[in-house]
């Protein structure tokens, strides 16, 4: 089944507290390599398979075997529950980016296996995050700003966020310097 941006299904989610707030757009893109290039391999993997296939709903046991046959998880079998145990380093970053979760996902009935996905649009920005700091990439010449130079200036900025977030004294001035 696929679904479209502004399809009902998405507010059913099950996701919780991590599907409130501002959802990725357009604009987010430097907050998008920042998420996406830290993570490790296994979750990476997934965030690939629901990019490539946008809007469509993935079972969490097709995600495992797709695992465990690309070997995404090491030497051992990929069950349902690495898949959420892979998809659990986002947590953290997501906060931090001030942005909702960039998957969704729905439990199973009766113990069957949960279904992941994410929207076409948040797919389009994580496939660019992919390409802009995945294996090969060149950095940009002359006068744009290279990736580092972005991912630093996104992390500074998370900092900042972060630190106003919970209540703690930050410089700005000394941030800028």
């Amino acid at each position: 089944m696929m679904l479209d941006d502004d399809d009902p299904l998405w507010e059913q989610h099950s996701g919780g507290i991590g599907h409130r707030g501002v959802e990725w757009g357009a604009d987010d893109g430097a907050l998008a390599e920042a998420l996406y290039a830290p993570l490790p391999e296994s979750t990476q993997f997934i965030f690939d398979l629901m990019m490539d296939r946008p809007g469509e709903r993935l079972t969490s046991d097709w995600i495992a075997a797709e695992m465990s046959r690309r070997r995404a998880v090491g030497d051992r079998e990929a069950d349902r529950r690495s898949v959420s145990t892979s998809l659990s380093p986002v947590s953290g970053p997501h906060k931090v980016s001030g942005r909702r979760l960039p998957f969704y996902w729905w439990r199973g009935a009766d113990g069957g296996a949960s279904w992941y996905a994410m929207k076409p649009v948040v797919a389009r920005l994580f496939r660019e995050a992919r390409q802009n700091t995945g294996p090969g990439h060149t950095e940009p010449s002359g006068g744009d700003w290279s990736n580092s130079e972005v991912r630093a200036a996104v992390d500074d900025y998370l900092a900042m966020l972060t630190a106003e977030m919970t209540g703690q004294r930050y410089s700005k001035a000394e941030h800028r310097r």
